[in-house]
């Protein structure tokens, strides 16, 4: 065989093991998903020498890995600009560490993602804690004691809401309650018998109407003229009794006889002015037993019926 016939032969061995080295890292790259970007780095061989292009060739066949891994590709490109394609199908190879697109750092709902952190469930709804009836202040056994569903009589304007017999067994706390816009103040009391000394002045102070549901508390009974949790009577009115009072509102409890006002006059007894007023019903009355200490509306506020007696702490 000549020399030139040697030397040809010899190069077409060469051209031969190249290819197929090509092919075989090719190969590679692609299972390391170089991706295009490797394909880039075969261009940059390209630039080195025509043998390096048809390594570059064999990045092309990387390239089917972009379908796997784009993001390993990035580097593989790099490792192209040194004229072999095969050894950037190979930093490709490390590119599949980091896996492809479609699970490269995706968090789905309450799956951990990239720093550990949870994501809340939208569709959860959140914990809201404890809850419960809002406890108005006054514990013991009365339910609905600031919630009951009082009907006041005759357009009343105010209710006695409720009362609550204090614990030095000489006072109470009665809480009056606006049905329609009034104004507080002025010849206004609240009497807890039929004689002035038994009245107490009710003005909250506040020029003009309250709005409906405000509530005014007032304390009835003194040392001299105290007020018992075992009978007795409330009367909301303009004026005292001695004055032919404009009677508001009224309640009478365990079976209380009211005085008469006047010793046999005209003015008749606080009852008696109540039950003319349409604001009470005759003969009725509040029973409270046993530890009960209070009462409240949840009715008829002119009926014994419209009232519930309950033991409560003291406010």
């Amino acid at each position: 065989m000549s020399r030139t016939a040697s030397c040809f032969f010899a190069l077409g061995i060469c051209v031969a093991m190249a290819a197929a080295c090509g092919d075989d890292d090719g190969g590679d790259g692609a299972a390391g998903g170089s991706g295009g970007q490797g394909a880039s780095g075969g261009a940059a061989g390209s630039g080195g020498s025509g043998n390096a292009g048809a390594a570059g060739s064999a990045g092309d066949a990387g390239a089917g890995g972009n379908e796997t891994a784009g993001t390993g590709g990035t580097t593989a490109g790099t490792g192209g600009t040194a004229g072999t394609a095969g050894t950037g199908g190979t930093a490709g190879d490390g590119g599949t560490a980091g896996t492809g697109p479609d699970d490269a750092g995706v968090v789905e709902p309450g799956d951990a993602g990239p720093d550990g952190s949870v994501e809340a469930d939208a569709s959860a709804p959140p914990d809201s804690g404890p809850s419960g009836p809002v406890d108005s202040g006054v514990n013991g056994d009365c339910a609905g004691f600031t919630t009951g569903v009082i009907e006041p009589q005759n357009s009343q304007d105010v209710v006695i809401a409720r009362v609550i017999f204090n614990e030095d067994g000489e006072t109470a706390t009665a809480v009056l309650r606006v049905i329609t816009p009034f104004a507080f103040g002025g010849d206004q009391v609240l009497c807890w018998g039929a004689t002035n000394s038994e009245c107490t002045s009710v003005d909250d102070n506040v020029s003009g109407d309250r709005i409906a549901g405000t509530e005014v508390s007032v304390v009835v009974g003194t040392t001299d003229d105290p007020i018992s949790v075992d009978d007795g009577e409330l009367l909301f009115a303009a004026e005292t009794p001695e004055n032919a009072p404009n009677v508001f509102a009224y309640v009478n409890w365990g079976d209380h006889v009211s005085a008469d006002v006047d010793d046999g006059g005209p003015l008749g007894t606080n009852e008696e002015l109540a039950v003319l007023a349409g604001f009470w019903t005759d003969e009725n009355t509040i029973e409270l037993t046993g530890t009960e200490n209070a009462f409240f509306g949840i009715g008829d506020t002119a009926a014994d019926t419209g009232f519930d007696a309950c033991t409560a702490d003291q406010l």
